[in-house]
């Protein structure tokens, strides 16, 4: 998977938090993307269009795809 940038536009394909309202096929904006935190896990943090600034965790199980 390729590292995401800040400013790059993302899809989402799949959430493991089972609280959010966020969809796959939502879209929104990097603002961070931080690796490696704490050793353990890295973080992709997204401003969403919808208002949403759920942030990702692909060790997790999230998936999302950076789009044009």
């Amino acid at each position: 998977m390729t590292e995401p940038q800040k400013g790059d536009r993302v899809r989402l394909i799949h959430t493991s938090d089972e609280f959010t309202k966020l969809r796959s096929g939502a879209t929104g904006t990097v603002t961070r993307y931080q690796k490696d935190i704490m050793d353990e896990y890295d973080q992709l943090h997204v401003a969403w269009d919808e208002g949403s600034r759920l942030g990702l965790i692909p060790q997790s199980g999230d998936q999302w795809e950076i789009i044009e």
